[in-house]
């Protein structure tokens, strides 16, 4: 406030708590605590609209029950001040009740300041007696689709609504299905703010509130999943559309066969899982001569077969071999045919077995006959 104006004025002067008292009596009567301002439209004013003929509708206002004392107006009017710290006063001892739902509310909204706007704290709904009433076929009147225009209006007011009180539910009516109730309470359960249902009605009121705020929210929920799916549906079909045909044919045949080829490989596997291929003596000795040097490796092994001196003896000559012994027989018949008896060869099965069972069932696994099996 401006420090000259409050020298020239004993009554903005004085401190504010004292100036807020004196307001509150100038503009609220104690005698009637719960003032409704109920908005609704003139039924004796019509006025339509030159270009496209609508009817342009009247808001009328009246506060119910009557005063005692008119409201003095006039003290807003003083100056800016006054009317900033005086108005929020009027507007919290009142609770503003829509009593026409096809669009009154919002020319209500309009016709007000911003500041008067976001002083509405309280209001008002009263469900309208035809929303119960179905025609001959089941449907419902027009007023079920107004009261959730109405809703949707005044959830615009999120923010700085501290409650909602609700009239007129007549769920306890036989007449009355759940369809008719959950289309009153999900325009409803779109005000985010407190809603009072009169004492006899609050808690069952609040249980079937909560059971229609999860219903809405699973609904919300399918329409997301549904959006979802047909978004991912849409971008399937125009990356199949972007694809070339012949292109897209192509890798199709490529992977297809390659599959078939494993297919085909795994097959084999498991008809012959530990098979091995075998080859004949004749392919193993051909294959054996074109190796070059074979001719000298066998001389030198020649040489190894020979007595070491003119004393040394047979027995000298085969020990020094045993271990090449083995290696001769496991090659097959690539080593020499013409060679000195060794002295394991000389030795009985018995003396065999006992002393190299093992090598021996390795031998004999390998012998000619059974390579031929």
């Amino acid at each position: 406030m401006d420090v000259a104006a409050r020298k020239k004025s004993l009554l903005l002067s004085l401190p504010m708590e004292l100036r807020l008292e004196i307001w509150r009596w100038t503009l609220s009567d104690p005698s009637v605590p719960d003032l409704v301002a109920n908005i609704g439209r003139d039924k004796k004013y019509v006025r339509r609209d030159s270009a496209t003929g609508t009817v342009i509708p009247r808001v009328k206002a009246w506060l119910e029950p009557g005063r005692n004392q008119s409201i003095g107006l006039g003290l807003l009017r003083t100056n800016k001040s006054i009317y900033e710290e005086a108005l929020p006063l009027l507007y919290n001892a009142v609770r503003f009740a829509p009593t026409d739902h096809q669009g009154i509310f919002p020319l209500f909204l309009d016709s007000l300041s911003p500041y008067a706007r976001s002083l509405i704290h309280h209001i008002k709904l009263h469900v309208p007696r035809q929303i119960y009433d179905l025609d001959l076929f089941g449907a419902h009147p027009d007023s079920l689709f107004h009261w959730a225009i109405t809703c949707a209006q005044i959830a615009k007011l999120e923010g700085q609504l501290r409650d909602v009180e609700v009239e007129g539910l007549w769920f306890e009516s036989r007449f009355v299905n759940e369809k008719t109730k959950y289309s009153i309470l999900f325009p409803l359960c779109k005000i985010k703010t407190k809603k009072v249902f009169g004492p006899n009605n609050d808690d069952g009121m609040e249980r079937l509130l909560l059971h229609a705020s999860r219903e809405l929210a699973r609904k919300a929920d399918l329409r997301r999943n549904q959006a979802l799916l047909t978004e991912l549906k849409d971008a399937v079909a125009k990356d199949r559309g972007e694809t070339d045909p012949e292109e897209e044919d192509q890798e199709k045949g490529a992977l297809e066969n390659s599959v078939g080829q494993l297919e085909h490989r795994n097959s084999d596997m498991l008809r012959q899982p530990y098979s091995s291929p075998i080859t004949s003596d004749d392919i193993i000795l051909r294959n054996l001569s074109t190796v070059a040097g074979i001719d000298a490796f066998e001389k030198e092994l020649k040489e190894h077969t020979s007595p070491v001196g003119e004393n040394s003896s047979t027995d000298d000559a085969a020990t020094l071999t045993d271990d090449w012994d083995l290696i001769s027989y496991r090659s097959g018949a690539s080593t020499p045919t013409d060679r000195p008896p060794t002295y394991m060869s000389r030795c009985s099965a018995d003396s065999w077995t006992d002393v190299a069972s093992t090598i021996a069932e390795v031998h004999n696994l390998d012998t000619d006959e059974d390579v031929a099996k």
